[in-house]
């Protein structure tokens, strides 16, 4: 999703956000709505391993990770990878089959795109990131703008600004119809056996949904530009979208005779009121396991969102995880690129443009990494600051990186290996935040200032201390003076 911040079912199992992982996801229990045909609730999800946390990898590369002797082998309780590591689409790394066999208690869930279509790649099979394909059976369900201000492709087909590879879908029933299809045929697929391991092959479990949004284009929304689609506004796109999301998860279900994991990538604006009602009806829906909200404390050039935006955001998570829908919060860590070691000043925004880190600029790594630390702690901050007993629901996880990793694979040279985590989570006051993250804190005090400092009391009646402003605060709690830097967060108590 390129959104800024953007049921219940039979209750399949409990997650917890522990562990060392980079990057994330998480699948809480919930219940399924009534169907014609009841569906079978065979078990089918691992039980994944005490202290373990979601995953979501990037690309062909960052779920080796999860190969045998990688970083995150047993620290992952749910995994977002993309399909093709069924079949080692990346560079001949391990296969689903050896992640499997290296994370018996891991949920794998298969990447696809709901909001957009892209091309099929013929060597990849069953196992496919795109319900159709734009040039040949997708044509149908792409969208003619006759807008000038919406992007499109070679084919006059309206993309993602910046994304021209993604053709945005009309979100009909026969695009549902195509979407449960694909998905099912991929659930169904057996991936290679085991290169390392020579394990059996191997299946997914779920399916994790990308561009479910409450809003018709990344910045294209019709209340800007214009009508552009077959949808009367942006609500009406919305509606589709839910609609499309409650198809494929009934669909799934009947088809393959399981209550199969389904999670989302919940594109929303906090400060739309009709987004926000949308996003309400999504979850009560019972379809969703769980929704993912990226940009939760800041852009993906490491700019901050305001206070204002911060708190709309969480008063839109708990009004989700009310009516049934977990939220997880997302940030990605800023790219470690060579903009000098004062670049990574807590506030400042990473240029995108400028060269990705090489070999041998440590004292750039090395403020990059506490940048990185300082942010993690600002996004677990934030979850406590603004977790109520009721929307306990709403977690955080490690930021990922997605550009400078994903390059390795064009230039070896690069310092920042696709298969480094992007935080340490021991780190120095990353711990206790994540810790009490992870054991359901949450807050029972109202919140204060202090020193331009957030401040509230926690129901394990220590306090968290949120500093959204760029420099080094101090606060004095019960007699006591506390400091945090700039842009983090810290538990006193």
């Amino acid at each position: 999703m390129r959104f800024r911040s953007q049921h219940s079912r039979t209750s399949r199992r409990s997650l917890s956000i522990a562990g060392t992982m980079t990057a994330l996801l998480t699948l809480v229990a919930t219940t399924m709505p009534a169907q014609a045909a009841p569906v079978p609730t065979t078990p089918t999800a691992p039980t994944p391993p005490s202290g373990t946390a979601p995953a979501y990898l990037h690309g062909f590369q960052q779920p080796q990770q999860l190969c045998p002797g990688g970083q995150l082998v047993g620290k992952v309780s749910d995994a977002i990878v993309d399909p093709t590591v069924a079949v080692a689409g990346g560079r001949g790394e391990c296969t689903l089959a050896d992640m499997k066999a290296a994370n018996p208690g891991t949920t794998f869930y298969a990447y696809m795109n709901l909001g957009a279509m892209s091309e099929r790649s013929p060597e990849n099979g069953a196992f496919q990131r795109t319900c159709a394909d734009p040039s040949s059976d997708g044509r149908k369900f792409g969208v003619i703008p006759r807008n000038s201000r919406v992007a499109t492709n070679s084919m006059g087909m309206a993309t993602y600004p910046g994304w021209n590879y993604s053709t945005i879908s009309n979100l009909s029933n026969g695009y549902a119809d195509a979407c449960a299809t694909a998905a099912a045929k991929l659930l169904q697929a057996p991936s290679l056996p085991g290169r390392v391991t020579k394990a059996r092959p191997a299946k997914f479990d779920g399916v994790f949904f990308d561009d479910v949004a409450m809003t018709a284009g990344h910045g294209q929304d019709m209340d800007y530009v214009g009508k552009w689609g077959p949808w009367a506004d942006d609500n009406a796109y919305a509606r589709r979208a839910t609609a499309v999301v409650d198809s494929v998860n009934r669909q799934l279900d009947n088809r393959l005779k399981r209550d199969v994991p389904l999670a989302v990538n919940l594109g929303i604006y906090p400060e739309k009121p009709s987004n926000v009602a949308r996003a309400n009806e999504l979850a009560r829906t019972g379809a969703v396991d769980l929704a993912m909200r990226e940009f939760s404390t800041q852009d993906r050039n490491g700019s901050p969102l305001s206070t204002a935006y911060l708190r709309k955001s969480a008063d839109v998570n708990r009004q989700l995880t009310a009516a049934g829908m977990p939220i997880l919060n997302h940030d990605y860590a800023v790219s470690k690129r060579a903009v000098g070691a004062a670049g990574y000043g807590q506030g400042k925004a990473i240029n995108g443009g400028a060269q990705c880190l090489k070999a041998g600029n440590t004292a750039v790594a090395r403020a990059a990494d506490t940048r990185r630390e300082r942010d993690y702690r600002m996004l677990l901050g934030q979850t406590l600051l603004t977790r109520d007993s009721g929307a306990r629901g709403v977690k955080a996880v490690i930021p990922q990186v997605e550009n400078c990793q994903d390059q390795i694979a064009r230039n070896t040279g690069l310092a920042e290996r696709v298969t480094d985590r992007s935080v340490n989570p021991n780190a120095a006051g990353v711990r206790e935040l994540r810790d009490a993250v992870n054991n359901g804190v949450y807050g029972t005090g109202a919140r204060s200032t202090s020193n331009q400092v957030l401040v509230r009391k926690l129901s394990n009646n220590r306090y968290v201390l949120v500093n959204p402003t760029n420099t080094h605060r101090s606060v004095s709690l019960n007699g006591k003076s506390w400091s945090v830097p700039g842009r983090s967060a810290a538990l006193a108590g």
